[in-house]
């Protein structure tokens, strides 16, 4: 479980184990690099310029007939989708079709287990051992608003502005002004939301 919770957050450029033959290096870098440019421009706000990024991905996994890579893509942008609560399931109906072709064992598990979690099972309340930022960030959060802790959110605003992730910011102040029971800093906080979510470029 532990294992299976990790590879669903851990977004450090997962490289599938079932791609057959060797292949070129450099293209396949290309690939992980247009992942982690779409992490990256997500997290700060670029939701169109983190769209190109995952297309042009995708595409160079397709010409090394990584059907695994593909699959987590999909997987990918459905966590971060996921993480500013705009979801969609036919994320994960891409992701597991590929998985299919593909015989993507690992995946597959991941798959199943997000729809699992969507479905309303549980998942760990406390931040436990931090594998990146990302991971720390969405867990310090989920561990505020299940035990309404002030310390948890406080952490992830550090992480958070240090990385210049707009997305999780406007997350943490969403959390802090719910915590919050001083009305005067409540209409401050929202002030800062709304301030902050001028700066998020949605592509629709």
């Amino acid at each position: 479980m532990k294992k299976i919770m990790i590879i669903m957050i851990v977004m450090a450029g997962l490289v599938s184990c079932y791609t057959p033959g060797k292949l070129p290096d450099t293209i396949r870098n290309q690939a992980l690099d247009e992942m982690e440019r779409f992490r990256r421009s997500f997290l700060e706000g670029r939701v169109c310029d983190a769209e190109l990024s995952l297309v042009n991905a995708i595409d160079i996994f397709a010409q090394l007939d990584d059907i695994c890579a593909i699959s987590d893509a999909y997987i990918q942008k459905y966590l971060f989708f996921s993480y500013v609560k705009k979801s969609d399931e036919t994320l994960l109906t891409k992701a597991d079709e590929f998985a299919s072709v593909g015989k993507c064992a690992e995946e597959k598990r991941t798959v199943e287990e997000l729809r699992r979690l969507s479905a309303g099972g549980s998942s760990p309340a406390k931040p436990g051992k931090s594998p990146n930022d990302i991971y720390h960030s969405v867990m310090l959060r989920k561990a505020a608003k299940v035990q309404k802790d002030i310390k948890y959110v406080e952490g992830a605003l550090e992480i958070d502005r240090n990385n210049g992730w707009t997305y999780f910011i406007i997350l943490d102040l969403n959390i802090l002004k719910d915590l919050t029971e001083d009305e005067v800093e409540k209409e401050r906080l929202q002030k800062r939301i709304e301030f902050l979510s001028g700066y998020i470029q949605d592509c629709e």
